[in-house]
């Protein structure tokens, strides 16, 4: 009956990410879902905080195991899946690394922002907030390497630092090192390639310019 009911949760959680993200990637959400099974159940089972959630859900089913029918592993998996993907569209990924090379200050709502460490540390100000799908990215690889050489990649010497009351909006991309002032805003879809962002204003495109101020003796000016 666990075993079904594994097998079954995965396959309803693709397709429930599949019906969150919409039809933006692919054409069809059973195209999407077709192309999210396999690896969404490759990656989740690589997350210890699902593991422990399916742990916990088995020795639930396992209580009612004398009560209730084997049937009922789809209903279950079928309730569980829109639930889980819902957590799974609000809970930040880490990547390359362990939380000590994080460090967030008071009320920093990261939502589904993956935090990649693989090659530095990322440290995010109090009352800094950011849209659905960020990447703070300091993992690179040599461009100049080939074939299992470019795998490699740089421990350290990437980091990102994000100041106080930083904006980061949806899709945005931020590659270390880079340092972002207090009060700086990143537009949905910016990609940040790197250096030194100014506090208290606005960064847009691909790669972000700076746009105009926002707080500071020279907002008036730019508007």
């Amino acid at each position: 009956m666990l075993g079904a009911f594994k097998n079954r949760l995965l396959d309803r959680l693709a397709a429930a990410i599949a019906h969150r993200l919409g039809d933006r990637l692919v054409p069809s959400l059973d195209a999407l879902a077709d192309r999210l099974a396999a690896p969404v159940a490759d990656r989740l089972w690589q997350q210890p905080a699902f593991r422990a959630r399916l742990d916990e859900v088995d020795r639930a089913l396992r209580d009612c195991a004398a009560a209730k029918p084997v049937d009922d592993a789809a209903q279950w998996a079928d309730r569980l899946a829109p639930l889980l993907a819902q957590r799974l569209a609000t809970t930040p990924v880490l990547f390359g690394g362990d939380w000590s090379r994080v460090d967030a200050g008071e009320n920093v709502q990261l939502v589904n922002t993956l935090l990649n460490v693989s090659s530095g540390r990322i440290s995010i100000g109090e009352q800094t907030f950011f849209g659905h799908n960020v990447s703070l990215i300091t993992g690179t690889h040599d461009l100049a390497s080939v074939m299992a050489d470019r795998h490699d990649y740089p421990r350290d010497g990437r980091d990102i630092v994000i100041g106080k009351g930083v904006w980061i909006a949806s899709n945005a991309i931020v590659l270390g090192p880079c340092t972002i002032g207090d009060n700086a805003v990143v537009a949905a879809g910016a990609v940040v390639t790197g250096g030194q962002l100014e506090s208290g204003c606005l960064y847009a495109g691909v790669p972000a310019k700076r746009i105009r101020t926002l707080i500071g003796e020279d907002s008036a000016d730019d508007r």
